[in-house]
Formats: C-alpha cells, structure tokens, sequence
C-alpha cells in the first residue's frame, strides 16, 4: 500500500476521532511514536496526517509537543453525526455480510476441493462447533483456536 493511501488512513481515523468528539478540544493526540505502532506506519506518515489535519484546522502542531486538537466539537452535533456515521457502518458491513453470503458458497467448495483429510478433520471440528441459529456461520471459520 503506497504513503498516500496510508497517511489518509491515519487522517480519517483521527479527524473522525476528534469531528466526534473523542478527542475533546484541548486535550493531545497520542503521540507520533504512540500513532506509529497504532497504525503500523513510518512517523513520516503520521506526520503527514498531522499536517493535514493542521492544514483543516483540526489539530495544531508545535516542535516536540503532541498535537492539540483545536477542533470545537458540540455534542449535539457530534451525537448526530456519530448516529448517522454509526448507521452507515452498519450498512456497509451488513452489504459485506450479505456478499459473504453469495460468494462464500463457492469459495467453500474451491477450498473443500484442496482439503486433504487434516483440514477436513479440522472443518468439521469447527462445523460442530457451530451454533445453528448464526445468521452469519462464515465468521465462524475465522475464528479457528
């Protein structure tokens, strides 16, 4: 994945953070190190986020010091747009979900296809675990012990 792609990450992770409210105004941001290790990135990276998020007047930046958010968030507006943000995310992963459902189908069969008789052993360790009232048993599978 290429900087810019990275950075961006970081950037909408944080401005929403502080747009709703979790960063309060006047309190830090963790710092550079601290965000490195959060988003696995080169503080190059970070710094970038941090520069934009300066450059929308999220943040301000100072030599040595961790960021400050000097976003002004008002609850109520943060609450409504953290629902509809919410929302939203639900959606998108409920639209994953009901994908799962129509490709997941024949990824299984490819899979089943290249088993030999330990990984069907082990299949059918987790099928037993299943409960039959999962809406969605493919989230099963990834959580192999």
């Amino acid at each position: 994945m290429d900087e810019l792609n990275l950075y961006n990450m970081a950037y909408k992770h944080l401005f929403n953070c502080i747009h709703f409210g979790l960063y309060p105004t006047g309190s830090s941001l963790p710092t550079v190190s601290e965000l490195c290790k959060t988003f696995n990135v080169s503080s190059c990276t970070i710094h970038n986020a941090l520069k934009l998020l300066q450059e929308d007047h999220y943040v301000s930046l100072s030599q040595g010091r961790s960021a400050i958010v000097t976003y002004n968030a008002k609850e109520e507006v943060c609450r409504t747009e953290y629902m509809a943000y919410s929302y939203a995310t639900k959606d998108a992963l409920l639209d994953l979900c009901d994908t799962m459902l129509v490709i997941w189908p024949e990824v299984m069969l490819q899979g089943l296809k290249l088993c030999g008789d330990d990984d069907l052993k082990t299949l059918t360790e987790i099928y037993n675990r299943m409960s039959p009232y999962n809406e969605y048993p493919f989230f099963e599978f990834f959580f192999i012990s």
